[in-house]
């Protein structure tokens, strides 16, 4: 929403989000139960994750949505605009690993079969599967961060080329952010769930560009087509945080250490880009 004065000056308001987008990839199983080697997970400190049985692969699933609303000033310049304004953004990322497919056994082998590989389990137990009926387990990892950056930003709104009804107009914004930024971390060990968590501030970076073909349809209705970018840089995102979670369990060398998560801090190195095609109608009265 745009307000424009006969003296060159106005005010614009915008929102928009991004839906959730998701993928999700599978690992493994890497081989026949007697030929395979384990898949291995490693995180800080004492957390390993592998398949409980030979039959098992390890899935990941990340999603990411984003929020944005901004409030500028707006300078008419010959054709071009400077636009000068506030702006908020949300990102929100999430990572998922579990096994799959589920067990069909509780892994009790591992309780005495520990420190075998996977091609001497079925010597380490003549069931091979041995075990009582598979609970309910939750995923072996689950992070989640979110990003809240609050800044202002400049930039240049252009009409490029004016042919009859059609015109093409282009869009730059730049500008630097505070980034309120926290992750959460829920780890799986021996099936229990422990927690991490932090919070800190960072710098960051939102670049926009925008290119739009416009056709004027009637009096003060245009459709619009175009191709829209958004690069944000500074950002916490889900899987960075693996190496910012610490955990502790007992080992042969420290039996009576505690089994604790604790957060080592929010990784705030990430990228995004986010970039597409764009239709619509604009009005003006």
């Amino acid at each position: 929403m745009t307000y424009h004065d006969e003296s060159g000056y106005g005010v614009e308001f915008s929102y928009f989000n991004i839906f959730t987008q998701s993928a999700t990839k599978t690992v493994g199983p890497t081989g026949p139960p007697n030929t395979a080697d384990w898949l291995v997970m490693y995180a800080p400190g004492s957390f390993w994750q592998t398949q409980d049985f030979p039959y098992q692969g390890m899935a990941w699933k990340d999603a990411t949505n984003l929020y944005s609303a901004e409030a500028n000033a707006r300078l008419d310049l010959s054709p071009r605009v400077t636009v000068l304004g506030l702006r908020w953004l949300q990102l929100n990322d999430e990572l998922v690993g579990w096994l799959t497919p589920a067990d069909r056994n509780s892994p009790d082998w591992k309780k005495y079969c520990y420190l075998n590989t996977l091609n001497n389990l079925p010597s380490c137990s003549p069931l091979y599967y041995p075990g009582g009926t598979a609970g309910i387990y939750p995923p072996f990892w689950q992070a989640n961060t979110k990003n809240n950056l609050y800044g202002a930003q400049i930039g240049v709104d252009a009409k490029l080329l004016e042919l009859g009804r059609f015109s093409i107009d282009g869009v730059i914004k730049a500008g630097v952010f505070d980034n309120n930024a926290e992750q959460t971390t829920v780890v799986s060990m021996a099936k229990q769930l422990y927690t991490a968590q932090a919070t800190t501030n960072a710098a960051a970076f939102v670049g926009e560009a925008d290119l739009q073909v416009k056709y004027q349809l009637a009096k003060g209705l245009a459709l619009k087509v175009g191709y829209e970018a958004l690069w944000l840089d500074g950002v916490a995102l889900a899987p960075g945080q693996i190496r910012e979670t610490y955990t502790t369990s007992p080992s042969p060398a420290s039996p009576l250490t505690p089994v604790s998560a604790r957060a080592l801090g929010v990784n705030c190195s990430s990228n995004v880009l986010f970039q597409g095609a764009t239709v619509g109608l604009e009005s003006s009265f």
